[in-house]
């Protein structure tokens, strides 16, 4: 289940690459950018600002599951079964079913489309998510892209088995891995997770040779002050971890909860002021890391 393939991106690793990202992930950090990646299902999202409440998605939903309710559509997300009837009537563009079923070879010829532009950048291709290592065929998809000589990274929480990880390592050029936070108490408050997994298998994969790319999300009032970044640094040490991205956070991904009709419980006070970010990205290098961001 892919909800997005982002042909041309420069951010998810080195050179021009195509990113597919895999539904489905095990965490839920409450500031997360693609809330539509979370489930492993389809999602409704429905836009209320480009919805003209023509009727039109009513008489076409099987289930009955779309109404007016004091002048604004409404729809029961229990009974919706995510047929996409509805977005094929809509005149506005104010509905979408997030989420395709494509099996390996789909993905590959969409990434092999850009073949000449990996060629000369440097790129290649990036699975993300949602959580890719949480989906079977993130193996595969990486096989196929290796028979093809093309460039691959993961981008990943850690937050899986170790067997899921060591099944992609000889296929994986570059692992970005997720460190979000450090203290275990905080990990499982803002998460839903527990980090000694995610450290255990970052240390794994260091010993193991394999090219990493720490990226660390910095969120103010979450892991942003100095004692944060002192147990990240140790964390950091444990395992070996000289290269790092710092990624300041943004409330970009507010009108997807909207749409998704989800609680958005991040705000602006989670934005880092661009001093305190400078501040953290020389607290780093002070500290010998090469730092990204």
């Amino acid at each position: 289940m892919v909800f997005k393939i982002q042909r041309f991106s420069l951010h998810d690793g080195p050179g021009i690459r195509t990113t597919v990202f895999f539904k489905g992930c095990p965490l839920r950090c409450f500031w997360c950018h693609n809330p539509e990646g979370q489930s492993f299902e389809k999602d409704l999202m429905f836009y209320a600002s480009k919805c003209k409440v023509c009727g039109k998605c009513i008489k076409e939903c099987p289930k009955g599951a779309i109404r007016i309710f004091m002048g604004r559509i409404i729809t029961d997300l229990s009974e919706c079964i995510k047929c996409g009837r509805c977005v094929a009537v809509c005149p506005n563009q104010a509905r979408e079913v997030i989420g395709t079923e494509m099996n390996v070879e789909d993905i590959v010829n969409i990434v092999l489309k850009d073949r000449d532009f990996y060629e000369q950048s440097g790129g290649g291709a990036t699975i993300s998510g949602g959580e890719p290592l949480a989906n079977v065929q993130s193996l595969e998809l990486l096989k196929r892209l290796k028979c093809e000589h093309i460039n691959t990274a993961v981008e990943t929480s850690g937050y899986c088995s170790w067997e899921s990880i060591q099944d992609i390592v000889r296929y994986t050029d570059l692992f970005l891995y997720d460190l979000k936070v450090a203290d275990p108490q905080k990990h499982m408050e803002y998460t839903g997770s527990s980090v000694e997994l995610i450290i255990d298998n970052l240390k794994k994969l260091i010993a193991g040779g394999s090219e990493v790319l720490v990226r660390i999300p910095l969120v103010n009032g979450v892991n942003a002050k100095l004692k944060d970044m002192e147990q990240v640094d140790a964390v950091l040490k444990y395992c070996g971890i000289h290269k790092i991205e710092l990624l300041s956070f943004h409330d970009y991904a507010k009108n997807k909860y909207d749409a998704l009709a989800r609680n958005y419980q991040a705000d602006n006070r989670n934005k880092l002021p661009p001093e305190t970010f400078a501040q953290m990205q020389e607290f780093f290098r002070k500290r010998n890391y090469e730092v990204g961001g």
